[in-house]
């Protein structure tokens, strides 16, 4: 599990130290334990629960955490949260850059979340902007897009 962190990618942005949520967020690193210890028999069953948006946020993380690893990319993952709800999945300090990355369950996901991240990701000055969803197609390009975590990973990792 890892949690949230203020620090050094906030350093730089003196309002955000200051609207910066300190509460951690944590995260099932293996969501098929947690699906097994909830005893969720099948994917219906999954489906139907309350937590699985944050399940499959956990699924999602622990995937580009995997792929970044194996690959021997240098990264530090946070969790954001402004005072004023602005919140990010996923930020990843890598390259000396920022990266944001927000992680939605649904197949559809709108304009409205990727203005949404838009929004957070300016508080950060995050040059990367990925909005994960279960969608089937891709819209962006390797700086900015809505696309599922297959493309992400053949794509930008």
């Amino acid at each position: 599990m890892w949690q949230n962190h203020a620090g050094t990618i906030f350093g730089r942005h003196s309002n955000i130290r200051k609207r910066l949520v300190k509460s951690p967020k944590i995260y099932w690193r293996d969501t098929g334990l947690l699906h097994a210890l909830l005893n969720t028999p099948d994917a219906a069953s999954l489906i139907a629960q309350p937590w699985v948006g944050a399940s499959w946020e956990g699924f999602v993380i622990e995937q580009l955490l995997a792929e970044l690893s194996a690959r021997g990319r240098h990264f530090q993952p946070y969790w954001f949260r402004s005072s004023d709800g602005h919140e990010i999945d996923l930020v990843l300090e890598m390259d000396g850059e920022n990266w944001a990355f927000e992680i939605k369950l649904t197949t559809a996901p709108g304009i409205a979340d990727m203005q949404r991240l838009d929004k957070a990701a300016d508080l950060i000055g995050a040059s990367q902007r990925f909005l994960i969803s279960q969608s089937s197609d891709a819209a962006g390009d390797n700086h900015r897009a809505a696309c599922n975590l297959d493309w992400l990973i053949k794509h930008i990792m």
